[in-house]
């Protein structure tokens, strides 16, 4: 199906119009996540006018053939009231349709449709709290990357108990084998600070590399913090100033993409990254700066950012192909 893979190559490319174009003949076959494609596009207004009730009426004629991403969209449909009179007990009875399939996403969002349920009483309040710890568990068992991280976190919140902080750390390595580099870039802050495990900056540095490779511009800057006289060590100003321009490519590459608080974050980092240059400049002769940004180019054009890296709020990892 050239034209299926097509649509699913358009629509990760972002190139809206032209999915659209080519996902619109495969809904009308029939084809249900093509459906759930062309309503998102509906809703979102890109490649087509925004339309919500066209949108609904896509994600209903998908999630009719049981396909759970668009159970859960259609549940959050109903809830907003976007494209139909809001009705909370369809919104449940359609997301808890997705969450049966053991859809993620919709087991995470079960969890908080249970707080939201629970209005301000007490006693439902902490049962609500005990229904949303066991579905963010089931997701995380799933392979739901928030919830692993979710859980995580919320373990390490909770005291620093060795079997805490062994169990967080379980959940992370599940999350940095499915490709989540905040769990990667979490597990080498363990290591590198000894938070929970040994201190270890070899193993430290590994999890920072694996995120690096995986579009991270603050492990790139945390890899120059290591080999730049970092942490007490003699370092390697080569290495130190590599990461560090390697840093400045991905942040200044995210930096023409972002808006708002994401743009704010940014500009604070490129202005870490700049007093962190500046404080290795003297480490380093001006033949071992030219020999970082040779290192630096050779790395970065070895190492592309995934065209679709994970997010850890994603939900495309859970969603088939057409």
């Amino acid at each position: 199906m050239a034209d299926a893979t097509a649509a699913t190559a358009a629509y990760k490319a972002t190139d809206f119009a032209k999915a659209f174009q080519l996902v619109q003949p495969l809904a009308n076959q029939g084809n249900s996540r093509a459906q759930f494609d062309l309503a998102g596009l509906y809703y979102a207004g890109k490649g087509a006018p925004h339309d919500e009730a066209q949108a609904f009426a896509w994600y209903k004629k998908s999630a009719e053939q049981g396909f759970a991403p668009a159970e859960k969209a259609l549940g959050e449909r109903y809830m907003e009231g976007a494209g139909v009179a809001r009705d909370n007990a369809q919104a449940l009875a359609w997301i808890r349709k997705a969450a049966d399939q053991h859809y993620g996403p919709a087991e995470l969002e079960m969890g908080l449709v249970a707080f939201v349920a629970a209005g301000d009483d007490d006693k439902a309040q902490a049962a609500a709290k005990t229904d949303s710890e066991a579905w963010q568990r089931k997701a995380a068992e799933d392979g739901d990357l928030q919830a692993m991280l979710m859980i995580a976190m919320e373990l390490r919140l909770q005291d620093d108990s060795s079997a805490h902080a062994e169990e967080a750390l379980k959940w992370l390595h599940k999350a940095a084998y499915l490709g989540s580099v905040q769990a990667m870039e979490q597990i080498a802050n363990a290591c590198a600070h000894g938070s929970g495990v040994k201190e270890d900056h070899v193993e430290a540095a590994r999890w920072y590399v694996m995120a690096a490779e995986h579009g991270s511009a603050s492990a790139a800057t945390q890899l120059a913090m290591l080999n730049g006289a970092a942490f007490g060590q003699h370092g390697d100003p080569v290495k130190g100033h590599m990461w560090a321009d390697i840093s400045k490519v991905r942040l200044e590459a995210k930096s023409q993409q972002a808006h708002g608080q994401l743009a704010d974050a940014l500009t604070k980092m490129n202005a870490s990254l700049e007093e962190l240059t500046e404080s290795m400049a003297g480490d380093a002769t001006p033949a071992q700066l030219a020999e970082a940004q040779k290192a630096a180019d050779a790395w970065l054009a070895q190492h592309p950012v995934p065209p679709h890296a994970k997010e850890d709020t994603e939900e495309d990892a859970w969603i088939p192909p057409i």
